[in-house]
């Protein structure tokens, strides 16, 4: 039976990397960016312009079915995105999972399949006219063959 809806990955299976985080106001608690229910921070802000990243770097390898992306950005833009994922550590060449190229406003939420296990995943914000940040990315964890019985 396939009912079993996939569960978010957490604080402590994955470490997170990036290329610049803003400190200020209530941003320092980066790792709200992975929690479901938004319990403490605003998520990730770069502090910057593009080109800027942010990296989720699993614990152990994992299925991952689907990635959840809510936006924060101002002012509203068009954006192009590009997620990648690799199989070994962060410093092996990545795999192409998607490309986005969209208008981008706060709130906007994003389903991403990625249907692939990996060690590491990379969101990199290519072009945007706003500093890069994401109020949530969730992690989506595929079924396991438990899961399936």
């Amino acid at each position: 039976m396939e009912t079993a809806k996939p569960t978010c990955l957490t604080k402590d299976e994955v470490e997170i990397s990036f290329s610049g985080a803003y400190m200020k106001d209530g941003w320092s608690n980066y790792y709200s960016v992975i929690d479901p229910d938004l319990k403490a921070g605003k998520g990730w802000n770069s502090g910057g312009h593009p080109i800027q990243w942010i990296q989720f770097n699993l614990k152990r390898h994992t299925t991952i079915e689907s990635l959840e992306l809510t936006v924060e950005i101002l002012p509203a833009c068009d954006v192009f995105v590009v997620i990648e994922g690799n199989v070994k550590d962060p410093d092996h060449e990545h795999f192409a999972i998607s490309a986005i190229r969209e208008f981008h406003k706060t709130g906007m939420k994003k389903e991403v399949p990625v249907n692939s296990t990996v060690k590491n995943i990379r969101i990199t914000t290519i072009e945007s006219k706003s500093w890069v940040a994401w109020k949530r990315v969730l992690l989506k964890r595929g079924m396991t063959d438990e899961d399936r019985q």
